[in-house]
């Protein structure tokens, strides 16, 4: 297969260049267009028995047509046959291939730094082991990493933040598709960003909060109209419920953000 499989032809560009030509003329016009296309250099031998073979023509016949379709080329230092329009787009396709390598590349590259953090402990910082107090009996040890891994204040998600893994699973756990997960990351990134109350202590809980209600919403939703909780009941709930857990709006629960879901 050839590295562009893609012709882009721009028909009024073309007809307006071409309409002299006889159909015999165009057939071979066009042939000897995709077979210059297909070649490294975008560009045609200066070989007229090659040039009749790609144009699909006997020898004497391509003589006949050669200097009204080839006037439409340009020979240059090299002697080989160029079309200029033809090798303007090549010149766009190879640009967009570049640059989709580049941001291939730096994608997988972060990718790879994300999952890879190391932090150095400043020149003062004291790295003496020091003990640290065991988890209750009641507390499980995911539980007690959880509680040592929060940070002290809340914070607010980043405007380049995105999901990582276990947030995904957590939601393809729960019944949402991939591309559902994503969409609901982004909508609670930007109720994050914009919302008062959209700072948190604990995200991974506020997650987990956020795609238990958007399930509950969309069962809501899939329900007859006649079945339905009026909008406003489920407002005044949501709101009473964060006011109850979270009065301060700076804690990590579940209910201290409003419905923010497609479809609320």
């Amino acid at each position: 297969m050839a590295e562009f499989p893609a012709l882009p032809i721009f028909t009024d560009a073309y007809l307006g260049d071409t309409r002299h030509l006889t159909a015999a003329q165009h057939g071979a016009y066009l042939l000897l267009l995709m077979t210059a296309w297909r070649t490294t250099e975008c560009a045609l031998p200066d070989d007229d028995r090659q040039l009749a073979r790609w144009a699909a023509m006997d020898y004497r016949t391509w003589l006949n047509n050669r200097d009204v379709v080839m006037a439409l080329w340009t020979k240059g230092d090299d002697h080989k046959w160029r079309q200029r329009r033809l090798s303007d787009e090549r010149k766009r396709a190879e640009n967009v291939r570049d640059r989709n390598v580049r941001a291939g590349k730096s994608s997988a590259l972060k990718r790879k730094q994300r999952h890879v953090t190391v932090v150095a402990p400043t020149p003062n910082e004291d790295t003496t082991p020091s003990p640290s107090p065991s988890p209750s009996v009641s507390e499980s040890s995911s539980e007690a990493s959880d509680r040592r891994s929060r940070p002290k204040h809340a914070t607010r998600l980043a405007e380049n933040w995105e999901p990582p893994p276990e947030y995904i699973d957590y939601a393809l756990s729960h019944g949402l598709t991939h591309t559902e997960a994503i969409q609901q990351a982004e909508t609670m990134r930007d109720w994050s960003l914009s919302s008062p109350n959209g700072a948190k202590l604990d995200w991974l809980a506020t997650w987990r909060g956020w795609i238990k209600r958007y399930i509950a919403e969309r069962k809501q939703n899939a329900r007859p109209q006649s079945q339905r909780a009026r909008p406003m009941d489920g407002w005044l709930a949501a709101i009473e419920e964060s006011a109850r857990q979270d009065p301060d709006h700076g804690g990590g629960g579940e209910a201290s953000f409003p419905l923010l879901h497609p479809g609320s």
